[in-house]
């Protein structure tokens, strides 16, 4: 469960304004984000007030005028502000409302990669992988080709245990990450896999 909650805590150090019981994350939460949903961040502390608000679509956003509230379960920016403050701080960051209310991240705005018509969130795919029970940590991106189409990938790091075992079979490793993948419907249609630790 530590695994989980790794990076929201890294998102609670920058923007501490979220709370979740850890009762509630490991009942209600922890199945979903296993399967896809995203980081889950949990209510806005009482003196705050939490936005999800619609961006620009691609890499380079633009900050809207408007901060009004997207529609339950859409996506865009998590904007917050202080209780009786006027203006709203950018977390850079796309997330959701589910109807608990809670607020879920599903990754970095940069980091959000469009193919085919599709946008691809990091933290909706990255804890698919880290559910492997050989995968320490898994990062997902793209490789572009040289006439500008992309491949989608997935490079991960094994536990540190497991790691002269990896080396010495990585060619076994590689072909459970792509069958591991072709189980998810959001990652199908990945190409590139690589084992992270042995490339460094």
């Amino acid at each position: 469960m530590r695994d989980f909650r790794k990076t929201a805590s890294e998102i609670y150090e920058k923007f501490p304004f979220f709370q979740l019981p850890k009762e509630e994350f490991r009942n209600r939460c922890l199945p979903l984000q296993r399967c896809g949903a995203g980081i889950v961040l949990g209510h806005a502390k009482k003196d705050f007030e939490v936005r999800v608000v619609a961006v620009s679509s691609g890499k380079s956003f633009t900050r809207v005028r408007s901060h009004e509230n997207l529609p339950l379960g859409h996506f865009g920016e998590i904007v917050f502000r202080r209780a009786n403050f006027k203006n709203f701080t950018h977390t850079e960051l796309y997330g959701f409302f589910d109807q608990r209310g809670r607020v879920w991240c599903c990754g970095k705005i940069a980091d959000v990669v469009s193919k085919g018509g599709q946008e691809y969130f990091p933290y909706c795919i990255e804890p698919l992988f880290e559910r492997l029970w050989w995968v320490r940590s898994a990062k997902f991106d793209f490789v572009a080709g040289k006439s500008g189409e992309i491949a989608l990938r997935i490079s991960v790091s094994p536990r540190r245990f497991l790691l002269p075992w990896v080396g010495f079979f990585e060619k076994i490793f590689l072909k459970k990450l792509e069958a591991f993948s072709k189980r998810f419907k959001v990652t199908a249609s990945f190409e590139k896999f690589r084992i992270a630790k042995l490339e460094s």
